[in-house]
This record gives structure tokens, C-alpha cells and sequence, in this order.
């Protein structure tokens, strides 16, 4: 038993691992042209990550024996260590963004993109009752997060798609909407899911006696 918990830590702190890898990537790689959003985004999935490794570090050390411990200590550290640096330089070149704009973060800001998000949840729902080509829904909605990621302050002069920092805004946007469909769900109520009437049905039947049928109107 204890063998099989062990192996799952490991295999989720391995993937823990590599989000740390990735994103301490990213952030070395990161250019002046930047946005602070985009470094505001790394440094919170690093945060994140970095909480994650240490309890899943404490748990797995716990089942190990005295051999296994001390080397898994040594690497431990080194990604923990990893994570901390990166966060710290996300952090700096976040408040040197700032001073070099003149730019301050306020709530005007969350609110506009808190906005953006609701206005494109509204067109996908839409497409989503109206077309039922799947194709063209996901096509349609990579436009509007394209579209969305652009018009975003700071985020105007953002490269092709094929940019890492075009996908990190992505990915940052697709956090956002999570976010919010879970905020919504709490709050939405269960509806009666309504019978679609098959088209037959809605022909009205001859009276006996008529020679012609009509088809039911709606007004």
C-alpha cells in the first residue's frame, strides 16, 4: 500500500517538476517587449507550483527509507531553489515594467479584462447552440481569443501565435476562464432541460374532413 502511494506522489511530483522547468524557461527567455501580464502570470504559476513541490516533497520523503532520503533531499532543493529564483526574477522584471512605464496595476484594469472574458463566454455559448459544427466553433473561438489577447492592455504588440509569449497569454486567459466558469457554477441553478420537438410535430394535423395540412405558426 505504501509502495503504490508513493509511486502516485512521485509520478505527480514529477509533472510538478516539469512546470517548474517550463516556466523557469520562460522567464529567462522573456524579452524586453514582455508584458507585465505575462510575468505577473509566470510568477503566480511558480508560486503555485513551488507549494505544491514542498508538500509533495514532505510527504514523499516521509516514506522513504534512510539511503533514498538524503538524495532526495539533494534534487528536491535544487527545484525548489529553481522555482524560488524564477519567481524572484518574474517579480523584479514585473516592478521594472511598471517603473519604466509609469504604469501602476489598478482595479480598472481586472475589471476591463473580467469584462473581455464574459463578452467572449457569451459568443461561444452562442455559437454553441446555433452551430453544431464543432470545427467552426473551435475556429471561431481561437479568433476571439486571439482577438482577445490582443486587444488586452500590454498586450498590443504581442508576436505571431507561434511565440511562446503569444501561447503563455493563452494559456493565462484559459486560467482566467476557468476561473470564472467555476465562480459561475456555484451560483447557477439546474435547469429543466427542454424536449427539442422533432419537426414532424409541429405540422398540425388535418381536421377530418380538410384536404390540406398546415404548419403550425409562432408569433
Amino acid at each position: 500500500m505504501a509502495d503504490s502511494e508513493l509511486g502516485r506522489l512521485k509520478r505527480t511530483r514529477f509533472t510538478a517538476r516539469a512546470e517548474t522547468t517550463r516556466f523557469t524557461t520562460l522567464v529567462r527567455e522573456s524579452t524586453a517587449s514582455t508584458p507585465h501580464e505575462v510575468y505577473e502570470y509566470y510568477r503566480d504559476r511558480l508560486r503555485e507550483t513551488l507549494d505544491q513541490l514542498i508538500s509533495l516533497d514532505n510527504d514523499i520523503q516521509a516514506l522513504l527509507d534512510n539511503s533514498e532520503y538524503t538524495t532526495d533531499v539533494e534534487v528536491s532543493e535544487e527545484y525548489i531553489d529553481l522555482a524560488k529564483q524564477a519567481s524572484l526574477k518574474a517579480k523584479q522584471e514585473m516592478e521594472n515594467r511598471l517603473v519604466s512605464t509609469g504604469e501602476k496595476p489598478n482595479c480598472k484594469r481586472v475589471t476591463d479584462w473580467k469584462e473581455r472574458i464574459e463578452k467572449l463566454k457569451a459568443k461561444e455559448e452562442m455559437l454553441s447552440k446555433l452551430d453544431s459544427d464543432q470545427a467552426k466553433v473551435e475556429a471561431d473561438r481561437k479568433t476571439w481569443r486571439e482577438e482577445l489577447a490582443t486587444s488586452h492592455s500590454g498586450m498590443a504588440k504581442i508576436k505571431p501565435e507561434t511565440d511562446k509569449e503569444m501561447l503563455a497569454c493563452r494559456e493565462m486567459m484559459e486560467a482566467h476562464l476557468q476561473e470564472e466558469e467555476k465562480r459561475t457554477s456555484l451560483d447557477r441553478k439546474p435547469e429543466v432541460a427542454q424536449q427539442e420537438v422533432p419537426i414532424e410535430d409541429a405540422i398540425v394535423k388535418p381536421v377530418k374532413g380538410q384536404k390540406k395540412w398546415h404548419r403550425a405558426c409562432w408569433f
